[in-house]
């Protein structure tokens, strides 16, 4: 009986597979699928730049707190009531951007083909991803965008804050270019094909192209 080698089993795990329909996808279980990672490749800076956004919508309630000299300017800022009437639908945006998450979540690891929640070896067309390409980018923006409403009875909410909310709109909106970019790289012109088809992040735009296709002449 012939050994079975350590490089012939890896081999074997990135041979194309012939799905049920025909089609070919890459087999191999590893994260990044295709040897390109997005997660791997910019988690980290996000990250980074994430906590650094927070700290500056922190800086003024850490001002009042800590009482230190150095952040007097921050600790003085003026700080704005939010109005009662705003919380309801924060709270509804907030609540309906962690359930969508969830949702993409386990629609990657379903059909994704890596059993990952994040990286995918397919472009996963199911559920949100019908009618945007960045549902995920969508209701991290949406989520983080909320939280310094919400929080405003206990942080400040000053210009910081509001410097906050613009810095992460306008960071998932480069992310989403970037991602593109990624995606593109990563799967060529089944992607490109995507993009023809379905909106970035525009719900209303993508649910109204399925609608006139699936609706059709009267």
């Amino acid at each position: 009986m012939k050994p079975v080698r350590a490089q012939d089993t890896e081999k074997d795990m990135k041979k194309p597979h012939k799905d049920g329909d025909g089609s070919f996808r890459r087999t191999d279980k590893t994260p990044d699928g295709t040897g390109i990672s997005f997660t791997q490749r910019y988690t980290r800076l996000y990250g980074l730049l994430l906590s650094g956004i927070a700290l500056v919508w922190l800086l003024p309630g850490l001002g009042r707190i800590g009482g230190w000299s150095w952040l007097d300017a921050f600790a003085r800022m003026h700080t704005w009531e939010i109005p009662l009437w705003v919380f309801p639908p924060a709270i509804m945006a907030f609540t309906a951007a962690v359930l969508l998450e969830i949702r993409i979540s386990l629609l990657r690891k379903r059909f994704g083909g890596c059993d990952d929640t994040h990286e995918t070896v397919v472009v996963v067309r199911q559920g949100p991803y019908k009618y945007i390409r960045h549902p995920g980018h969508l209701a991290e923006m949406i989520y983080f965008s909320m939280l310094p409403i919400l929080l405003s009875f206990w942080i400040p909410f000053t210009l910081m804050a509001m410097l906050a909310i613009v810095s992460i709109v306008f960071s998932y909106l480069l992310m989403l270019g970037e991602e593109d970019r990624f995606n593109l790289q990563k799967w060529g012109k089944e992607y490109r094909s995507y993009m023809d088809s379905v909106p970035a992040i525009n719900f209303v735009k993508g649910w109204w192209r399925i609608r006139s296709r699936t609706s059709g002449p009267y």
